[in-house]
């Protein structure tokens, strides 16, 4: 899918990463900008538009003519704060959930540091600590991170689709194209796409099973 980062300070885009710049009082607009670009809905529009996508690649460009294709809503000033308050809401729980990720990696400095009676080094990095915590540890930060993103994807989508008054049927086509089909672009991907499903997504199945079938 797309990715899109909303940032107050100053910054160096690097080469074939697009910018979109604005005022201190664009910010509230630019904030909820990103969460759409970020949106299934916006990914499912661009695949349609961008040449590369479709075809096998490690990474998928989009230009910013692509980009203006897309259909952009005309948000009011409460639906520009719900946006905010969302995106706000996403930024401390990432922070949250690195900041619990850097514990432990932090937890692991200071038995180095008790091990070896010796002051840590300053110089040691964050991922070089990250490369020796355990494996158990290691997986824990990565299934952390990896329910953040699956959580902050749901709740982007849901405010995106509620904003366009997306039918139940066609949110169901997006989202499976977006984070099914279109990773299949990838074979590395096969095992994602392939898992057996949580006991959540057996009931989610089974609830639209039965209203199609009631219907």
């Amino acid at each position: 899918g797309s990715f899109v980062a909303f940032s107050d300070r100053d910054f160096v885009i690097p080469p074939r990463v697009m910018g979109i710049a604005g005022s201190k009082e664009d910010a509230p607009l630019l904030r909820a900008l990103s969460l759409y670009l970020n949106s299934s809905l916006a990914s499912y529009s661009l695949f349609f538009h961008a040449q590369e996508w479709g075809v096998f690649r490690q990474a998928r460009y989009v230009s910013m003519t692509e980009v203006r294709k897309l259909p952009i809503p005309d948000l009011t000033l409460s639906q520009v704060e719900k946006r905010v308050d969302l995106h706000q809401q996403l930024v401390n729980a990432e922070e949250q959930t690195i900041a619990k990720a850097f514990a432990i990696v932090k937890g692991v400095q200071m038995e180095l540091f008790n091990g070896n009676h010796t002051r840590a080094s300053e110089a040691t990095t964050t991922p070089d600590m990250f490369a020796k915590v355990s494996l158990s540890q290691k997986n824990h930060i990565m299934k952390e991170m990896s329910a953040f993103h699956t959580y902050s994807q749901r709740a982007i989508d849901e405010t995106i689709f509620d904003t366009f008054n997306i039918p139940d049927d066609i949110r169901l086509l997006v989202t499976e194209f977006v984070h099914v089909r279109l990773p299949l672009d990838k074979p590395s991907a096969l095992k994602n796409v392939t898992r057996e499903p949580s006991e959540q997504e057996l009931l989610d199945y089974a609830r639209e099973l039965r209203d199609e079938l009631d219907s």
